[in-house]
């Protein structure tokens, strides 16, 4: 098991190393409003920027640029910022944070807000340290905080909140056919903050469009992906039966088949490179394997496993993307009938032209849970067909029996197709 575990860290390790960030087309605004075309070096912040790192060709050589040097900056049809320099209170919501001051205390900062929603009321976020704070304004009024303070009572022991935002979102957006009643509820979550101005953008224009639309990943199915994997399997069964004292154990390599549905959850940041998976899957195969010239074991051998794991997906163009992923798993071994693992064991009915005895064994005791890991490289065509070769190595002991030992290695070749 420990050779698995190295492998496991090996694998992240590698992983991490080719977490490639992509220098994609964008534009830069500076100081004196001239618009450059160029290519911004793509790196997934999970944090907003103070700096970008761009070239104004494929060729050319690597600049940074400061905040203090531009007014905005955009990937294009991905995601946009502004440079704004005003008040921000930075109260955090984590229990360990929080303090009885209930009242936000304003700084005055220079920092990029990422453009959410734009239009007749604009909605703008800054992030850092896996907090969001929300901006906006209205009729081209100058962007202001939008507030909500987690605060501990004054005998600290319970915590309390002040929804400030809904109170200013109700004074600034009034339009007759929003129900303003829905502010009592509304969240400080990007996706309910995201819809509100939307709705109040169409309220006020029924012909209204966000440009961000494509951009945004404010929907929870975005990130949900559910991939069907049939595929093929070449199995090396290694195994020793105790109850009869063979010299060296048994071996069968065997196709069979496997099929599994994965619902792969994006991370939403590290430009969306890395995704967890979680696949259910079932394989089966029958074996037929040799001890020794006079001795073989024949079955069937079925594991309905579980396993889940770590994606990283390098996309090569808009069409093709390449991937790299490692799981553990669990799995219960299964026969058709659902007792056991079925295995017989027969020795020669025949020697030196006298028929002997007939020695036959099942055994089909309780099941037990089985660990695997698995190491994967594929390809994927247009964010909807893909094929893998998987390597999967199942711990030593398959059947776990008190008269079986083996171990169980296997190469998968699987087709996947993407639902959604």
């Amino acid at each position: 098991m420990k050779k698995k575990y190295f492998a496991f860290v090996f694998l992240l390790s590698f992983i991490y190393a080719n977490s490639q960030s992509k220098f994609e087309k964008g534009y830069i605004i500076d100081n004196k409003n001239k618009k450059t075309e160029c290519l911004i070096l793509n790196q997934g912040w999970s944090d907003t920027p103070y700096e970008i790192i761009y070239k104004s060709s494929e060729g050319a050589t690597e600049k940074t640029l400061s905040i203090d040097d531009m007014k905005e900056f955009s990937l294009i049809g991905q995601s946009k910022f502004i440079r704004y320099t005003g008040k921000i209170e930075r109260s955090k919501k984590e229990i360990d944070d929080l303090t009885t001051e209930n009242k936000p205390k304003f700084n005055v900062e220079t920092i990029f807000l990422e453009e959410v929603i734009s239009g007749t009321a604009s909605l703008y976020v800054y992030r850092f340290e896996e907090i969001n704070k929300f901006f906006f304004s209205a009729f081209e009024t100058p962007i202001e905080p939008l507030v909500k303070i987690t605060y501990l009572n004054t005998s600290r022991t319970t915590y309390k909140e002040n929804n400030m935002y809904r109170q200013q979102l109700f004074n600034s957006l009034k339009c007759d056919d929003l129900k303003t009643n829905r502010l009592e509820w509304l969240k400080y979550e990007s996706k309910d903050l995201a819809k509100y101005f939307e709705k109040y953008n169409v309220c006020i224009n029924p012909d209204y469009v966000n440009e961000n639309e494509n951009h945004m990943k404010t929907k929870f199915m975005d990130y949900i992906h559910l991939n069907i994997l049939p595929g093929v399997t070449y199995n090396q069964l290694r195994l020793q039966n105790l109850r009869y004292n063979f010299n060296d154990a048994g071996t069968a390599n065997e196709f069979g088949y496997r099929i599994g549905a994965e619902i792969e959850a994006v991370i939403p940041y590290f430009n969306y490179s890395y995704s967890v998976i979680l696949e259910p899957k079932y394989s089966s195969f029958s074996y037929k394997g040799y001890f020794d010239e006079a001795s073989y074991f024949s079955g069937t051998y079925s594991i309905f496993e579980v396993s889940i794991g770590l994606r990283y997906k390098y996309r090569a163009n808009e069409k093709s993307a390449f991937f790299i992923n490692g799981n553990y798993g669990f799995g219960f071994p299964s026969t058709q009938n659902s007792d056991g693992v079925s295995t017989k064991l027969y020795r020669d009915s025949f020697f030196n032209g006298v028929r002997t005895e007939n020695l036959q064994y099942t055994d089909n005791e309780h099941k037990t849970a089985l660990g695997s890991f698995e190491i994967g490289l594929g390809y994927k065509f247009k964010e909807k067909y893909s094929i893998e070769l998987r390597f999967t190595a199942v711990e030593t002991d398959v059947l776990n029996r008190n008269l079986w030992t083996g171990s169980l290695a296997r190469q998968n070749l699987i087709f996947g197709y993407t639902l959604f």
